[in-house]
């Protein structure tokens, strides 16, 4: 006589391995900078090495950013400062919109002391060149420290190809 709470038991312990085994291989970089005192002072920077060996591959750059409801602002500057092979470097200021600007409402999830945000910075991307890429992101704004900012994360991850 077959066991049917020892059979469920048994698929669901196998959909369960299954579920927690899986990594993410399509996840190229992902980086954080934590802020002790929840308030990001000008100067900790946050930096981010890489590789790039596959020229037909497609990326998705994306920033999280983690925040309370101290943070006084309805969006966040930064300057992203970038290294690439053959010595390129490029900067450049981007604006992520943290709050609905008409109403103030927090756009990311979580609660009054957490709020997490993941904002796509650019999407298809194809890089020109193998070799070491660098990200440097600092915060780019006109308070030397940014109060209610806990962290800030990077991803880049390579999206699926298109046969």
């Amino acid at each position: 006589m077959v066991n049917h709470n020892s059979l469920w038991l048994g698929f669901f312990s196998i959909l369960l391995l299954a579920i927690f085994s899986c990594e993410n291989n399509n996840i190229v970089l992902e980086e954080e900078i934590q802020f002790n005192s929840g308030s990001w002072p000008v100067g900790e920077v946050l930096n981010a090495y890489w590789e790039i060996e596959d020229l037909e591959a497609v990326y998705r750059w994306s920033i999280s950013v983690d925040h309370s409801d101290q943070f006084k602002y309805q969006n966040l500057y930064l300057l992203v400062k970038s290294q690439m092979p053959g010595n390129k470097s490029q900067e450049k200021e981007i604006s992520l919109q943290l709050a609905n600007p008409n109403t103030g409402v927090w756009l990311g999830k979580g609660s009054a002391s957490n709020i997490i945000q993941k904002i796509v910075i650019q999407d298809s991307i194809k890089f020109e060149n193998t070799g070491e890429y660098q990200f440097n992101i600092e915060q780019y704004s006109r308070d030397s420290t940014l109060q209610g900012i806990n962290s800030i994360s990077i991803l880049l991850e390579r999206l699926p190809s298109k046969k």
